[in-house]
């Protein structure tokens, strides 16, 4: 198991994920010390996307008016409220160890600036609100070519991770007089 965390860890770094790659050499480590078996049981896969593919989703997602893109990094609540300026607008934050060391996937996140609110769904149920979600997806999905509709969702943000970053964006475009 240490020498696939230590393989795992090589990926991770050499895509860029520098935070990512010291947790797996930490269980590389770790696995070493309790003697783990060498290997996983599977193959561990970090699916990677095309140069010509990404910026083609790009300009397609531009094209549908899906122009203002923020990158959620893989950083922690921890991490955010040590950043200055970050603490002081998140008011009040839980105490729990486990929200605050969990680190979001690193992605991107485009949304419409003139049409970001799904409408009609304010006053729907949690589960209403999901629902009407995964139908907006499938219609965006449908008017978009079939090579990259599966790189393609719409965000349910569950980490308060990307909803800071996500804020934090949007209120210097705000600052800056270049959104709404």
């Amino acid at each position: 198991m240490s020498s696939d965390l230590e393989k795992l860890a090589r990926k991770f770094l050499g895509s860029g994920h520098s935070e990512i790659a010291d947790g797996a050499s930490a269980l590389a480590e770790l696995a070493r010390k309790v003697h783990a078996p060498e290997t996983f049981l599977q193959p561990f896969d970090i699916p990677a996307v095309s140069d010509k593919i990404y910026l083609r989703t790009r300009e397609i997602l531009a094209r549908k008016g899906l122009r203002f893109v923020v990158a959620i990094n893989p950083v922690s609540i921890n991490r955010l409220v040590t950043d200055e300026g970050v603490e002081s607008s998140l008011g009040y934050m839980i105490d729990s160890e486990e929200m605050r060391s969990s680190v979001p996937p690193q992605i991107e996140v485009a949304i419409n600036p003139g049409r970001f609110r799904i409408e009609g769904s304010n006053g729907l149920s949690t589960e209403d609100q999901f629902k009407k979600i995964k139908d907006q997806e499938a219609i965006l999905r449908s008017k978009l070519p079939k090579d990259i509709r599966a790189g393609i969702s719409i965000l349910r943000p569950r980490h308060a991770s990307i909803l800071v970053q996500f804020g934090q964006r949007v209120s210097k475009e705000r600052e800056r007089g270049a959104f709404y």
